[in-house]
C-alpha cells in the first residue's frame, strides 16, 4: 500500500526564478532560486548563512520578467513550513504563502 506524503492542497508546476527573501525574524535579505510553485507555497534553494527554522515569517520577491528591481508590491508574505538539509551551502526551504497566489508563472512570463 502507497502512502501519499505530499501535504500540498494544490498541484505545483516547476520554476526556476531568481528570487530574494527577506527574514523578518533578523532583517536580513538573501538570495535564492525557486525549484518549484503552487497557489499555496513554493520550494526555494536559498544562500542563506543561517538556518532557516520553521515558523519563520519570510518576505518573498520571485523575479517574474527581466525587470532588475523587485517592487514593494512585488512582496509575498510567506512562513517557513519545512528546511531541508543544506547541499553544496544552500539550503531548501518550503515555504506555504499567507494567501493564495492568484498569478501563476505561466501567467507570468505570458
Amino acid at each position: 500500500m502507497r502512502i501519499d506524503t505530499d501535504r500540498r492542497r494544490s498541484p505545483r508546476a516547476v520554476l526556476s526564478r531568481p528570487c530574494k527573501i527577506h527574514h523578518v525574524p533578523t532583517g536580513r535579505y538573501w538570495p535564492g532560486v525557486t525549484w518549484d510553485i503552487s497557489s499555496g507555497g513554493v520550494l526555494l534553494g536559498v544562500d542563506a548563512p543561517r538556518d532557516l527554522k520553521p515558523g519563520d515569517a519570510i518576505e518573498l520577491y520571485i523575479s517574474w520578467s527581466s525587470r532588475p528591481l523587485l517592487k514593494s508590491e512585488d512582496c509575498i508574505i510567506a512562513e517557513v513550513k519545512r528546511v531541508l538539509p543544506r547541499t553544496d551551502g544552500r539550503q531548501f526551504v518550503g515555504l506555504e504563502f499567507a494567501e493564495q497566489l492568484t498569478l501563476m508563472p505561466a501567467q507570468a512570463a505570458a
